[in-house]
């Protein structure tokens, strides 16, 4: 099955493949790949997503032409002015252009989507999900699909495109636990807090913890299970 048309969970805990030049990394000229294994791959939308391990690269980015959500795994990567080191995140909109810098060996996820181009004036500056601002009470699952009492949820946004197709942010949630439901769109999931049992189609249940994260795409019916407080950063693609 295509990597556009995976409908399982993704664990980023799983080591990198052997791969050839992907898409999620194209805009980064002069990057040695040394493995990768493509995630998503939606030409059709300007959408994609990948893990990779780089090998030393320094040089420049010239303007994106997509928006780039990185996700560093281990090493870390200097843009412009900032250093994301391994369980760290950052948002490089469309239109950013600056120095780049990372070590052999760093690893990283991207999640990247063309977006709308950025209107006259500074290039965009990069930007980190704010991790320490209090969070805004926000609906949670739909109380039909709980199997728990209902929790309370929080989230604070920290990028959205102007399509939104392509929002970023940090959410929260007291424990609750939910049925199996078919997700509406593609969701980057990387927890900063707590831990959640997904589990997928075929009954597999996975674990992650803080510092872990995953991909669901659209479409996948996974149940949700959190049995103490539980932050994230997100990342959600949704299709036109």
């Amino acid at each position: 099955m295509s990597a556009s048309l995976t409908t399982s969970l993704l664990d980023f805990r799983q080591p990198a493949r052997a791969g050839a030049s992907l898409a999620a990394l194209d805009w980064l000229p002069g990057a040695g790949l040394a493995e990768g294994r493509m995630l998503r791959d939606q030409p059709e939308h300007g959408y994609a997503v990948a893990e990779a391990e780089l090998s030393a690269f320094a040089g420049t980015v010239p303007p994106l032409g997509k928006h780039v959500f990185l996700l560093v795994q281990a090493g870390a990567v200097t843009v412009g002015s900032e250093t994301v080191e391994a369980g760290e995140t950052i948002v490089l909109p469309r239109g950013f252009a600056g120095a780049w810098d990372n070590a052999a060996g760093t690893r990283l996820v991207v999640m990247s989507y063309v977006g709308e181009a950025p209107g006259e004036g500074a290039a965009p500056a990069p930007v980190r999900p704010d991790l320490t601002s209090p969070l805004e009470p926000c609906g949670g699952p739909s109380a039909a699909l709980l199997t728990t009492t209902a929790p309370r949820c929080a989230k604070r946004m920290s990028f959205e495109d102007s399509t939104e197709q392509f929002e970023i942010g940090v959410w929260g949630s007291t424990p609750y636990a939910r049925k199996p439901n078919a997700f509406g769109h593609d969701e980057l999931m990387f927890l900063l807090e707590g831990a959640v049992t997904i589990t997928d189609p075929d009954g597999i249940a996975s674990t992650f913890r803080a510092g872990e994260g995953f991909l669901i795409p659209r479409g996948t019916p996974c149940a949700w299970e959190n049995t103490v407080p539980v932050k994230k950063v997100f990342v959600c693609f949704s299709e036109a």
